[in-house]
């Protein structure tokens, strides 16, 4: 027997498992490391030995799984919700629980003064004065403070509910309290006003017995009794001078000049005034004094002049003399400027009004339709503010 070599090749099916990767939406990006089977076909040559006179070379192939590490990268989404606390201060009132009310009454248990009428955080358990330095009407404030309201002070300006300045003497002052529950306190203190300061001051009267001017008189040399002119008794006050006079008292003597002008700074008409020097005691005036005076005052500039010049006609108005219903005001032209006319009542209200917007010199008033009787013609010239003002009567019949 020959031995023959026979060949023979063997195959072998491995089956290989490969896990399947799921993207799962994340937020996070996670590496992952997957084992993966690969089938390798690895020829081997085997020699057997085989009891027999005959010699078998067997070639066998054998499949050897190999593991091979494989990185995938898998996308994964969280969805991870925030909560933001935004704080909101809301500012809530509180309502004040005491309402106090807080009067002055005199030795007749007459109401003088209601100091205040209103609410306080806290309840007043006192009352505490103090005397303030003296008002524009000569009487003697008191500060009056209440401990335990958590308020400030309270001023009692020394007069009535009128205004005017009270006689000096003892007064009550009466608090009332009404706390949240309805309860109500009450109690009084005396408290002393002191007699009001004594005042002087000239008053300036035009023709028509119209005040015109009011100053009030230094108190270093009172009572001040006499009133009189320096040099003459004309003074041109709009050309740049003043009208000077003289006052006299016990301890002395104050020269005061008069610049021709009324209190809202706009300068008077030519012509004559009275100087009254007047004496103010515990709230009771007494002229002390009446000096005649003539002024002239000339205009001091081109708007000055032009509504010195003025003229409202016809005067008096009726409706037979302007059919058309209008009251003609005429003054000097002043090219470049706006004038304006205002009628007033003697109630204060506005009944009529127009503008000049070119200067022209003359300016109509709607008249037809207004009550008889006598009105005020305010004339301005307001060009870039006002300039220059007069003001005149007018006198309207039916």
């Amino acid at each position: 027997a020959t031995p023959t070599p026979t060949q023979t090749i063997t195959w072998t099916d491995s089956p290989t498992a490969t896990p399947t990767a799921t993207a799962t939406p994340t937020a996070t990006q996670t590496i992952t490391w997957t084992d993966t089977a690969t089938a390798t076909a690895t020829p081997s040559v085997t020699a057997t030995a085989t009891p027999s006179s005959t010699w078998t070379d067997t070639v066998s192939v054998t499949d050897t799984p190999s593991a091979t590490p494989t990185a995938t990268g898998t996308p994964s989404f969280t969805a991870t919700p925030s909560f933001t606390v935004s704080p909101t201060a809301t500012k809530t009132p509180q309502p004040l629980p005491y309402h106090v009310t807080v009067s002055i009454y005199n030795s007749a248990g007459e109401l003088v003064k209601k100091v205040f009428d209103g609410d306080m955080a806290g309840k007043p358990t006192g009352l505490g004065t103090a005397y303030l330095a003296p008002v524009g009407n000569g009487a003697f404030p008191v500060a009056l403070s209440l401990p335990g309201s958590g308020s400030s002070p309270l001023i009692w300006n020394g007069s009535n509910d009128n205004g005017q300045a009270v006689a000096g003497g003892v007064y009550y002052v009466k608090v009332e309290t009404i706390d949240p529950y309805g309860n109500v306190t009450a109690y009084s203190q005396g408290v002393t006003a002191m007699p009001p300061q004594a005042l002087d001051s000239l008053a300036i009267f035009n023709s028509a017995g119209e005040l015109v001017r009011v100053v009030d008189l230094p108190a270093g040399a009172l009572p001040w009794t006499d009133v009189s002119l320096v040099g003459s008794g004309a003074g041109v006050p709009g050309g740049g001078s003043a009208l000077d006079l003289k006052l006299s008292g016990p301890t002395g003597t104050l020269n005061y000049s008069w610049d021709g002008k009324n209190d809202q700074g706009v300068p008077v008409q030519s012509g004559s005034y009275m100087v009254r020097l007047i004496h103010t005691d515990s709230g009771v005036a007494t002229t002390v004094k009446v000096l005649a005076v003539t002024v002239l005052n000339l205009p001091g500039s081109s708007e000055e002049t032009a509504l010195a010049a003025a003229i409202a006609a016809p005067q008096p108005w009726t409706p037979g003399s302007a059919p058309s219903g209008l009251l003609k005001v005429s003054y000097s032209p002043l090219p470049g400027h706006q004038v304006q006319a205002q009628l007033y009542d003697l109630a204060g209200e506005l009944a009529a009004s127009a503008l000049d917007g070119s200067g022209s010199g003359l300016l109509s008033l709607p008249v037809g339709r207004l009550a008889g009787g006598v009105y005020l013609l305010r004339l301005q010239v307001i060009s870039g503010g006002r300039l220059a003002a007069r003001t005149l009567k007018v006198a309207l019949i039916r």
